[in-house]
């Protein structure tokens, strides 16, 4: 897997990771409270994929950095993404799995939380998309 991005590094420009129980959409770095050289564009970018998702069904995400939103720590996928794959746009994200459920996602909410998260990704997307077109 790791040859693999590496080699299409100038292709690939969103990586992300998905887990349970949080609501967070995190972005690098995990290891050190310190902020990448790319932080606002990928916290701006952050941001508006999670307005897709309160447009949806009204859920809230918290954004920020793993370091300075949960916890430090080290040997994250997005922080090797971001620092030797070379993929700008690397994030993980805690969907939402609260309540009895805790980090196993209630079945009755699969669907919903399957159409919110991929009107995120589809904004992402389309963002990149015309990111590229300009240049």
């Amino acid at each position: 897997m790791a040859r693999f991005l590496i080699e299409r590094k100038d292709h690939i420009k969103l990586a992300i990771d998905f887990h349970s129980n949080g609501q967070l959409w995190l972005t690098p770095y995990g290891y050190t409270k310190r902020y990448p050289v790319d932080f606002e564009d990928q916290y701006l970018l952050a941001l508006d994929a999670t307005d897709e998702i309160w447009k949806v069904n009204e859920t809230v995400y918290i954004v920020g950095s793993v370091a300075n939103t949960i916890y430090r720590a080290s040997g994250d996928s997005i922080d090797w993404w971001y620092d030797v794959a070379g993929i700008k746009y690397s994030y993980g994200v805690e969907l939402p799995g609260q309540g009895h459920y805790d980090f196993i996602l209630a079945p009755s909410r699969i669907v919903a939380i399957g159409v919110e998260t991929f009107e995120a990704i589809k904004y992402m997307a389309y963002f990149l998309m015309s990111d590229m077109d300009e240049k």
